[in-house]
Parts: structure tokens; C-alpha cells; sequence
């Protein structure tokens, strides 16, 4: 036998389902939005000298842009510009070495 379902029933499932659409969707935003963040930082890094980047990456992740953000993307922006602090590093280093005369 079918169980009836009632229109109330139906209304707080359709709620339910339009919200958890809503967080997925902002959820998409907040890390195209972290993605672009992540994408200028490391542009910015690559201009700056070894020794100011530490400082401009923790000013970086303690700006407003950042900590307004859910505490899961905020992970997600510190994991990334953790991991991908030492390939700026090696990038600078790699840019610095083309420039230098070959001996």
C-alpha cells in the first residue's frame, strides 16, 4: 500500500530540498571566490621579496575578504596557500636563476 503523503509533509520537504540547493549554489560561489583570491595571492606573492611574504600571507588570511568567509572555505584558502607557498618560492627562484648571467 502507498502512503499518503500530506500536503504539509510535501511543502516541508520542498523547503528542505530548495535549501540544501541554496547552500550547494553558495557553496559553488564561496569557492569560486576562494579560487579567485588564492589566484591574486599568488600573484602577489610572486612580486614580492622571500622575506615579506610570510607577513603577506598572514595578513592575507586575517583580512575581512577572508574571515567573512565560512569557516570551511577559510580551510580551504589556508590549506592551499600552505601548500602552494613553496611553489611561489620555487617559481621566484626559478624567474631569479633565467635573469642571472650564465657563468
Amino acid at each position: 500500500m502507498v502512503e499518503k503523503t500530506s500536503i504539509g509533509g510535501l511543502n516541508a520537504r520542498m523547503k528542505n530540498l530548495e535549501n540544501e540547493v541554496s547552500k550547494a549554489f553558495k557553496s559553488l560561489e564561496y569557492r569560486v571566490q576562494a579560487s579567485h583570491l588564492i589566484a591574486g595571492l599568488a600573484l602577489d606573492l610572486s612580486q614580492i621579496p622571500n622575506d615579506d611574504r610570510k607577513t603577506h600571507i598572514e595578513n592575507f588570511l586575517v583580512c575581512p575578504t577572508i574571515t567573512n568567509l565560512p569557516q570551511e572555505v577559510r580551510s580551504l584558502i589556508a590549506e592551499t596557500v600552505s601548500a602552494s607557498q613553496q611553489t611561489v618560492e620555487d617559481l621566484a627562484s626559478f624567474a631569479n636563476e633565467q635573469q642571472s648571467p650564465i657563468n
